[in-house]
């Protein structure tokens, strides 16, 4: 199990307290989210459940490939010293 993010703490918990029953405006002070934050997350939950708190970005797939990626953090740990001009195309 992956560890939970910022976000998705702070939706659990958002839920958590409205379901306990703790007001919208206490919430927002407490995890110092918005109106907006707190309903999106009750609803995301009423809808699908407690996976739907989760988020789902994975990130974009690499512009290089491992090999690539290895080459330039070579090559720039030959170098004296850096300057950006040297890699402008």
């Amino acid at each position: 199990m992956a560890t939970p993010t910022k976000r998705e703490l702070k939706r659990a918990l958002a839920v958590r307290m409205w379901i306990e029953g703790v007001t919208g405006s206490e919430i927002k002070k407490i995890l110092n989210v918005s109106a907006t934050f707190i309903s999106q997350s009750k609803m995301k939950f009423i809808k699908n459940g407690v996976e739907e708190l989760k988020l789902r970005y994975q990130g974009s797939k690499a512009y290089l490939s491992p090999a690539q990626r290895l080459e330039i953090v070579n090559y720039l740990n030959t170098q004296e010293y850096l300057s950006l001009q040297e890699f402008q195309i």
